[in-house]
């Protein structure tokens, strides 16, 4: 194990590239130094990249999800031509645009985003999750501007 971080922090001095993320590299070192100690509390260097790569997957998702461009088409996000956008999806394994049901009006058969919600207490749901254009049609919803 000392062989590898010997080589871990050889390539901490020599590459610049890796010092974009320089609290990810003090957590690796840790792992390392932790795993050589016999592990705090079953860590193990395989099981520090799991956990960071599902993080990074994490939050790469909620970006996709707010800078997406939403799509009435599929109901979901799509790249907007953008590259950044495109890369991350080709990351995330979706396509474009990539269908997101949560996300989509609760009226049947409505592909655009739920952009209003209001309480409710009908049917057990805690709120009602629709479009502006079935908002504006819905009983019981607030049609008019709160101050």
């Amino acid at each position: 194990m000392s062989e590898l971080r010997d080589a871990w922090e050889s390539l901490l001095h020599d590459t610049n590239v890796l010092q974009a993320d320089t609290r990810a590299l003090v957590r690796v070192t840790t792992a390392i130094e932790v795993s050589e100690a016999g592990g705090e509390n079953g860590l193990t260097i395989l099981q520090f990249w799991k956990q960071r790569a599902a993080d990074l997957q994490e939050a790469l998702e909620g970006m996709c999800y707010q800078f997406g461009y939403w799509s009435d088409g599929v109901g979901g996000v799509g790249t907007g031509g953008l590259s950044a956008l495109e890369l991350a999806f080709e990351f995330l394994g979706w396509g474009d645009p990539h269908p997101v049901p949560e996300m989509r009006c609760k009226v049947e058969g409505c592909l655009k985003q739920n952009t209003v919600g209001w309480p409710c207490l009908d049917e057990g749901h805690r709120y009602h999750r629709t479009c502006g254009d079935h908002w504006r049609s819905m009983e019981g919803a607030p049609h008019e501007a709160t101050p």
